[in-house]
């Protein structure tokens, strides 16, 4: 009874090789991600498209498993295979500041200093997002610079409110590193005061629903690079 739903089509899938398990793995959190710009502006337009008025969507690496093979057509099972879990769609409240901690606290997550990728929480954002990464000579003087929020720079309306849509298991993987690496003193984005409750929204179905809707994962879909995230080297 589940092949028929294991095989049905829901697009094409781009032949971009970043899209891949071994890319996915590897680089996720050390650049901007085509597949996280795919899935967090999807987000977003599915949370309007059930009346949630969300100002931008934010995903880590706990929202997926694998990544896609380039080329073939999007099955219902490679799909589940990417997003196995059930996570409803979260709706955050942040103020600007809020929202500010989670950006310079992303900073400190990002992967490099010579270490092997691991889950450190690093998120991406979706379009309305454009920041930079300026690396510092270790970890703890990494830092998000140049942060607009739709065209304004969200240093000046710090009370501003935002609605953030995300997954319900956002953050859920990476308390090891927190606590283990020895920084869990110097993030900033506390948890504990965020404004949150879930929707009846799944991530999984309503991302699927997107990608059935625009022909798959391609670059028409937004599966692809915009200059919302520049991560440039310690020197520059």
């Amino acid at each position: 009874r589940l092949h028929p739903v294991r095989k049905r089509i829901l697009g094409r899938t781009s032949d971009n090789p970043e899209i891949s398990t071994e890319n996915l793995n590897q680089h996720f959190a050390s650049a901007e991600s085509t597949l996280a710009n795919l899935l967090t502006d999807a987000i977003v337009e599915r949370c309007h498209h059930s009346g949630f008025s969300v100002d931008l969507a934010v995903i880590d690496k706990s929202t997926l498993s694998t990544g896609l093979e380039p080329g073939l057509p999007l099955s219902f099972e490679a799909w589940y295979q990417l997003m196995p879990y059930l996570d409803n769609i979260q709706i955050l409240t942040l103020s600007g500041l809020q929202l500010l901690h989670l950006l310079q606290d992303n900073a400190l997550r990002l992967n490099g200093w010579g270490k092997p990728p691991m889950e450190r929480g690093f998120s991406h954002f979706s379009e309305t997002v454009r920041y930079t990464i300026q690396p510092g000579r270790v970890r703890e003087e990494s830092c998000a610079q140049d942060i607009m929020i739709a065209g304004q720079r969200l240093c000046d309306n710090p009370q501003r409110l935002f609605t953030v849509a995300t997954s319900s298991f956002f953050r859920g993987l990476c308390r090891d590193w927190e606590k283990s690496s020895g920084i869990e003193g110097l993030l900033i984005a506390k948890e504990a005061g965020w404004e949150s409750g879930c929707t009846r929204l799944f991530a999984r179905d309503e991302i699927g629903c997107y990608l059935e809707e625009h022909g798959g994962a391609t670059e028409e879909a937004g599966l692809r690079l915009d200059g919302r995230l520049r991560v440039l080297l310690p020197h520059d």
